[in-house]
């Protein structure tokens, strides 16, 4: 499968989870530093997206778009997508911004954040 068809399926993926979850009023959106707006049950999330074809990540890192997003927007939430293309081992990591920043790495060349092993588990 393709890098696209991958981001497919993890953005389709997250979605449904959201509905599931009872956010069920879902946006698409583009060229604002993430994925989609969920709303329900009072809250609203502003979810960027990461999916890989893999059962794991080892690290992920930011355009600048997005990081700007992860810095200044407190409904910022990065989901990762592990075995996207695959419906019956796909699982869904939620990093709200204090999680996710705790996983920062520091490098500037890009921003990297480091996802050990244990997370997915």
């Amino acid at each position: 499968m393709s890098n696209a068809d991958t981001e497919r399926n993890g953005v389709q993926a997250v979605i449904e989870y959201e509905k599931r979850e009872g956010r069920t009023e879902v946006k698409r959106v583009q060229r604002m530093g993430f994925d989609l707006i969920t709303k329900g049950h009072g809250e609203e999330r502003h979810i960027e997206v990461k999916s890989t074809g893999k059962p794991h990540f080892t690290f992920r890192w930011l355009e600048q778009m997005e990081y700007d997003a992860l810095q200044n927007d407190p409904r910022f939430f990065l989901y990762l997508v592990t075995n996207a293309n695959d419906p019956t081992l796909r699982r869904i990591f939620i990093y709200d911004k204090k999680r996710l920043m705790d996983r920062y790495s520091g490098e500037i060349k890009h921003y990297n954040f480091v996802f050990p092993r244990q997370d997915f588990e």
